[in-house]
């Protein structure tokens, strides 16, 4: 994975992963599938906090993230994201809204500067058209998200802002080994989680003493993405 911040003095920092455990709908489709979507996808590159996409956009594609990071969330009404998702590499988004037939229902952002392809509505249904088999992968795939969100919702709101925070930082760890160095910044995590940079800043201030995290500039690195999962348990 490529690295996002790097230096003779500073470690390499790769790009963030994402917060969510179940299959993207992209993946899961069967390569050919892939690849006939891919020959016909536009090519976009996005900066850092520039727009995407817009609740109440039409649902006329979907786009493919080839480098970078995208926040998903919704703008309220003082022009805040509050983010429910962040989404790396090779994940896709808005494909529902193109399966469902309705508008965009969420806003996206970019995170740096990314990368991204977009799959026109068309071009995806043509490839779904003729495979039953590839259907059957989108309904598994849709009912996994579908099931892990019910799930988060639950534990969320049994959750305080300490395994909350904790919960996010293993999810972006994903599978890498430790260490692992995380480019996510406290602002981006406060709006993740929903509650104040101050709250982030103690709660991170906490893993730090406990030396499961180490903060650096933009980022940080978690010394071993197993214990930060025990001591969550432990709060």
């Amino acid at each position: 994975m490529p690295t996002s911040l790097h230096s003779r003095n500073r470690p390499k920092f790769e790009a963030t992963g994402r917060t969510i455990g179940s299959p993207i709908l992209f993946r899961e489709l069967p390569a050919d599938i892939r690849t006939q979507l891919m020959k016909s996808a536009v090519m976009r590159e996005f900066q850092d906090g520039q727009i995407i996409q817009q609740r109440g956009d039409p649902a006329n594609g979907f786009w493919l993230i080839e480098k970078g990071q995208v926040k998903i969330g919704r703008f309220s009404k003082e022009g805040n994201l509050q983010v429910l998702l962040i989404f790396g590499e090779d994940d896709s988004f808005g494909e529902l809204a193109c399966l469902g037939g309705f508008s965009k229902v969420v806003d996206a952002v970019d995170v740096g500067k990314s990368r991204l392809k977009w799959v026109s509505e068309r071009d995806f249904w043509d490839a779904l058209a003729n495979s039953p088999e590839t259907m059957r992968h989108v309904m598994r795939t849709l009912a996994a998200q579908l099931q892990e969100s019910l799930d988060n919702l639950v534990a969320i709101r049994k959750m305080p802002a300490k395994k909350q925070l904790a919960r996010a930082i293993i999810a972006l760890c994903g599978t890498r080994a430790a260490p692992v160095h995380l480019v996510v910044r406290q602002s981006e995590l406060a709006e993740l989680i929903g509650v104040s940079r101050m709250t982030i800043s103690t709660v991170l201030t906490e893993m730090e003493e406990a030396q499961l995290i180490q903060r650096k500039y933009r980022g940080m690195t978690v010394a071993d993405p197993a214990a930060l999962r025990q001591w969550m348990r432990s709060q």
